[in-house]
């Protein structure tokens, strides 16, 4: 709306400043009269500084809360968690608690020699001689039962490994997702921080067309609504960047540094990947086997250790007219009831879950894996459709639309609106490589292997 006093004059002149950012072109018109041109022109050029400085504090670092911060890359981090994540540390200690097993497994197969000493007399006290025997029984395990424990102990000490491998591939994954997800949200405080320095432009503008009656308030209301949009969801992206940053902190701890790059999707193909061989592969599969070949072992031991040791009997002493008495011989124990039947029938039944369990387990990570890669696929597709034609659209939309409020056909809605969904394309291409971050961390954590 023009001002009143601008009406009594015939002498005008005309100013046009052009304002042009990567985004857009603002053009600010005013009208002046030599009457009131000091106070015009000093407001004019207050609005020129105002335009030419930019407070671009929040657009141009990403948040950090270490100095010694070590620069961050995928091999670093994901290197770093398989050492110091706290689940495989845990994981480490179990598997060297369980070598302990090992200790008992190795002892030589001679057990605790057992000694027994008696002394009686006979009820005629004309021979009052008391007859005093020892009896020593020294056992030997001869049934292979010390190689067979051995065994089992091993096997007992391959679950945990496989344990160590299970925590190795969830803290990978971990590190994976954190750093997809630190570097997405590093791109999208770089991308909205751009589109946020052409709103504060643009806000700035329209300050100088309202301060001088060539806009609505209205106008320069919406300016800066749009402004405070993006500065709000810088605030997000700095926040889920923190997030981020947090994670692989406590999955390695280390401080990191992620810088903003240009490529944020992972460069792996996980097209050429095969998710039967990947599955069979995968841990948890192996965890189902391991523990299966324990229990096969455990039923191995408890068949051995039906057939009890072989005694080595040694006796002396001295009858009862002071005679010595020396003897020997040998005892066994013959399994002809009880030979462990109920505990190698329990050994069995859970061999042949643990085997279940592994099958289901590596045919429903084979389905989750097929899924991953058809996924994969679905957002490379994706991707093509928005680089091929939604981006190069919505920038040509945003263009047309600011030519046609230049020419006063449209109102700033309008050029607004289309500025938003350009910049909203431009965000859908970091939530979609935000999704290839986590379709990798999905597939490391289901195989134990980075694709």
């Amino acid at each position: 709306m023009k001002r009143g006093f601008v009406k009594q004059y015939d002498n005008h002149f005309k100013a046009t400043i052009r304002y042009q950012t990567s985004c857009q072109i603002a053009s600010v018109s005013f009208r002046s009269t030599p009457q009131c041109s000091s106070v015009s022109w000093a407001r004019f050029v207050i609005a020129l500084i105002c335009l030419g400085v930019s407070n671009v504090a929040w657009a141009q670092e990403l948040p950090t809360d270490a100095s010694n911060a070590q620069e961050a890359t995928l091999p670093r981090v994901v290197a770093a968690a398989r050492d110091l994540a706290p689940q495989v540390a845990i994981g480490r200690s179990v598997l060297h608690a369980s070598r302990s097993a090992l200790v008992g497994a190795r002892l030589w197969p001679m057990l605790n020699p057992y000694l027994e000493v008696t002394a009686s007399r006979t009820a005629n006290r004309s021979n009052s001689e008391t007859l005093v025997m020892g009896t020593a029984w020294l056992p030997f395990e001869v049934s292979g039962q010390r190689s067979r424990r051995i065994a089992q102990a091993e096997a007992y000490v391959g679950i945990h490994e496989v344990y160590v491998r299970q925590a190795s591939a969830e803290a990978s994954a971990a590190a994976i997702r954190a750093w997809g997800r630190a570097l997405v949200a590093a791109g999208r405080i770089g991308t909205l921080s751009e589109i946020a320095k052409s709103a504060e432009s643009e806000v700035k503008a329209f300050r100088v067309r309202r301060d001088v009656g060539d806009t609505t308030e209205r106008d320069a209301q919406l300016a800066e609504v749009e402004f405070a949009r993006y500065l709000m969801l810088i605030e997000e992206a700095k926040v889920a960047f923190d997030a981020a940053l947090g994670e692989m902190r406590r999955l390695t701890s280390r401080n990191w540094q992620v810088l903003q790059q240009d490529e944020v999707r992972p460069r792996r193909n996980l097209d050429q990947l095969n998710p039967s061989q990947a599955a069979a592969q995968s841990p948890f599969v192996q965890a189902g086997r391991s523990e299966a070949e324990y229990h096969s072992r455990s039923e191995l031991t408890l068949a051995s250790e039906a057939t009890g040791p072989l005694s080595l009997i040694l006796s002396g002493g001295h009858g009862t007219l002071g005679e010595t008495v020396i003897g020997g011989g040998v005892g066994f124990t013959i399994p002809s009831l009880r030979r462990k039947q109920g505990e190698r029938a329990q050994a069995l039944a859970e061999q042949e879950r643990a085997l279940k369990q592994a099958d289901i387990t590596r045919r429903d990570i084979e389905a989750r894996l097929i899924t991953i890669l058809k996924e994969a696929r679905g957002l490379r597709r994706s991707e093509d459709v928005l680089d091929g034609q939604a981006l190069p659209a919505a920038h040509a939309a945003r263009r047309a639309a600011e030519r046609m409020f230049e020419m006063g056909k449209i109102d700033i809605l309008a050029v607004l609106m289309s500025r938003r969904d350009e910049a909203q394309l431009r965000l859908k291409h970091l939530d979609l490589a935000e999704r290839e971050w986590d379709l990798m961390a999905n597939w490391t954590e289901l195989t134990g292997s980075v694709p």
